[in-house]
């Protein structure tokens, strides 16, 4: 999603892990838009920044998240539908196997897409 992700994760430490998600896709994000000097986009990073932050310039990242206990084989199935559908809901793809940034093509097609998925068995 251009302003948000999902990600369904089994960690014991969720909250470093989200941190440090964020924090390394912030810096790349910002590399590209100063690379491309888009002056306009860096504004509202700029403008988005918490004024107690002195450490930093930008804030690409709203601050927290909103971690969902998965409880159940359905829960798992209905998390991981909203998940893949949602790129299709918002018009960013006609399938949800054609969105890039999607798990949809490792789970439903077994191709190997961004990221591999530890346990999953793709075709060869």
């Amino acid at each position: 999603m251009p302003e948000h992700f999902h990600l369904i994760c089994v960690c014991d430490k969720l909250v470093t892990a989200v941190q440090s998600i964020k924090s390394y896709t912030a810096k790349r994000i910002i590399e590209v838009y100063e690379k491309e000097n888009n002056i306009s986009i860096l504004k509202q990073f700029m403008q988005c920044k918490k004024e107690y932050k002195t450490d930093t310039t930008y804030q690409v990242w709203q601050e927290g998240f909103k971690p969902k206990a998965i409880t159940s084989e359905s829960m798992y199935v209905q998390k991981s539908d909203y998940i893949h559908y949602n790129p299709v809901k918002r018009g960013l793809a006609a399938t949800i196997e054609e969105y890039k940034y999607s798990s949809a093509r490792d789970y439903y097609l077994r191709k190997p897409g961004r990221i591999i998925i530890d346990d999953l068995d793709y075709e060869n």
